[in-house]
């Protein structure tokens, strides 16, 4: 959707363009006498403002959807903050379990690596 959109607006300004080109070129008659109306400055000057709009509000939509991106990563981010802390959590414990069960070891069970709370040590 958001191709599409970009596609669109591509055509627009694209298209905006060449009506402008073609409103500043001159109007001549059969006989080649130049028949330009009067009011074209008005005309030019609302196409020209036409597009003006149109890429400003593509530039808009581009950094809103940069801020958007920006937020999501940040979302991802902390979701996999949250799931690191409930592993630590959980490995705590396992560590205080083991250790109220074991009072005399707790040494040995953070020295050991391959324990849940030594392989998150380890990363």
């Amino acid at each position: 959707m958001c191709i599409d959109v970009a596609t669109k607006a591509s055509q627009a300004l694209s298209e905006g363009q060449i009506l402008l080109d073609q409103l500043l070129l001159p109007v001549k008659d059969a006989k080649g006498q130049d028949v330009t109306p009067a009011d074209r400055k008005q005309q030019v000057a609302l196409v020209d403002e036409t597009v003006g709009d149109v890429q400003q509000r593509r530039g808009r939509c581009d950094e809103l959807s940069d801020v958007r991106r920006l937020k999501l990563r940040q979302l991802l981010q902390l979701r996999t903050c949250e799931r690191d802390v409930d592993q630590v959590r959980h490995s705590l414990s396992v560590c205080l379990s083991v250790t109220l069960v074991h009072p005399t070891q707790p040494v040995e069970i953070f020295g050991n690596f391959s324990s849940p709370f030594g392989t998150l040590a380890i990363r």
